[in-house]
């Protein structure tokens, strides 16, 4: 800390007086490092404390930059974005969730190979001298972002092989349980398998004398009430192998399989994992636990009447905060074998996140890159010589689990809380990269409804119309 507040002070002394009396250094560099230069932050969920170790950090070799960080309302963000851009207010680094990336692309400056900035360097070790530089920085390759961050990142954020952003916490779908709802139904362990899922679902479920729903299972089966719907039933068909869609941009998740089953018949993994999905709103199953007239699913588990939804760590939170006296649980999502598996024999989890990005005509694109780079990437010494990520203080204030490989293991442990999205970030993946993420949700949403209300006569017909509608959003 003290070294710190050294450094500081001599920057200051630095700044004052022009460069009088230090090392001197480049005369342009000198001119550049007082030029005063603010970078605009757009976000939705966090707010300018999550940010300030990071930006003081910065701060001390670019003092010439202010940072400043915005909070805009989830409902207005994105109009907001073009409004202000048409008015050329609008930020100059700003986050996309990984699946709208397809929808910003030709707003976005992709990631240079290299940032040219002003910066001030500290050398000496008795004696300490500041020098003005114009420093010339690589960032980083598409080689090197597949080594630092899981492989859904590179599979979302690298088109025409450019970075489009960095994600600086990385969440993935869990299961959320009622410990109590559990111990009553004599329930030990959450549930591992899908079928385990099926299993306790209907032990745990209650009706009245009218055959109404008191207590569910769990949130599966619907659209209109699970927020999580799109994420749930796109997690099925990737376990079940499904193919999603091709890198030209059609939908092929009503299509059979490559390989046929042992009797030669063809498969269809994407219409195995929209049966059994809907299978929990239709009452004419073994699996009916779920329908539309129920509350949201949030609302009514932080109510205490239904035993198992899926989340983000995001929510837990929220949870405290909506439902203090519900004792619940976290695990991950179930797979389809019981050695945590799906149909490839190797596990398959789903990924959301956002990702921090560059408006393409912000008047200071390698302040901006630099400075995303250096939340994201970089590294520093702690006062007692540990090496530690900057972005480490935001992922300790936000309670995120980590973007970063090498943050994943001390993670684990670091939270209990977050250690099963944690487990899962490795083996995460997600598959909308087309231009209209809303546009598939919706999508699914009237695929999943004309199932349980009988408006279309197979699977096939409603996964058939849902493949053409999202091929048309790309």
């Amino acid at each position: 800390m003290k070294f710190k507040i050294a450094i500081i002070f001599l920057v200051l002394i630095f700044i004052s007086t022009a460069g009088i009396g230090c090392k001197g250094g480049d005369s342009a560099a000198k001119k550049a490092i007082i030029e005063p230069i603010t970078l605009n932050i757009w976000g939705l969920y966090d707010s300018s404390d999550n940010f300030k170790k990071i930006i003081d950090a910065y701060r001390i070799t670019h003092p010439n930059i202010t940072i400043k960080f915005t909070k805009i309302r989830p409902e207005e963000y994105e109009k907001k974005l073009i409004d202000n851009w048409a008015a050329d207010t609008g930020p100059d680094i700003f986050v996309v969730h990984n699946s709208w990336l397809g929808k910003y692309e030709n707003k976005i400056l992709p990631l240079p190979a290299s940032v040219k900035l002003p910066a001030l360097e500290v050398t000496g070790t008795l004696k300490k001298e500041v020098t003005a530089v114009i420093k010339e920085s690589p960032t980083l390759t598409t080689y090197q972002l597949r080594d630092l961050f899981p492989e859904v990142v590179y599979k979302d954020a690298v088109r025409q092989n450019q970075i489009y952003g960095l994600p600086l916490a990385l969440d993935t779908l869990a299961l959320f349980y009622n410990r109590d709802l559990f111990n009553a139904a004599g329930i030990t362990n959450p549930p591992t398998t899908w079928e385990e899922v099926k299993i306790m679902s209907k032990k745990i479920k209650i009706t009245n004398e009218l055959g109404e729903i008191n207590r569910a299972g769990i949130a599966m089966g619907g659209a209109d009430n699970i927020n999580r719907f799109f994420d749930i039933i796109s997690l099925l068909m990737a376990q079940n192998n499904t193919s999603m869609v091709t890198n030209k941009g059609t939908a092929t998740f009503n299509q059979p399989a490559a390989v046929k089953n042992s009797s030669g018949q063809k498969i269809y993994p994407g219409e195995e994992a929209l049966r059994f999905y809907t299978s929990f709103a239709l009452p004419s199953t073994e699996a009916y636990t779920w329908n539309n007239t129920l509350p949201e699913a949030f609302e009514m588990f932080s109510a205490g009447r239904l035993a198992m939804m899926f989340g983000y760590a995001y929510q837990i939170p929220l949870l405290k905060a909506q439902a203090p006296r519900i004792n619940w649980g976290l695990t991950g999502v179930p797979h389809l074998n019981v050695n945590g598996t799906d149909a490839l024999g190797l596990p398959v989890n789903r990924a959301s996140y956002w990702l921090y990005t560059v408006y393409k005509n912000t008047p200071a694109p390698n302040e901006a890159w630099d400075f995303i780079n250096f939340m994201a990437t970089k590294t520093y010494r702690d006062e007692e010589n540990k090496l530690k990520y900057n972005v480490e203080s935001y992922l300790e204030s936000t309670q995120y689990p980590p973007a970063l490989k090498n943050l994943i293991s001390a993670y684990k442990t670091k939270n209990p809380e977050l250690a099963p999205f944690a487990d899962q970030i490795l083996t995460a993946d997600s598959w909308y990269r087309g231009k209209n993420y809303a546009a598939a949700i919706e999508t699914f949403r009237q695929m999943i409804n004309n199932v349980i209300s009988g408006r279309v006569k197979t699977l096939g017909d409603a996964l058939n119309s849902a493949a053409s509608a999202v091929s048309q959003t790309y």
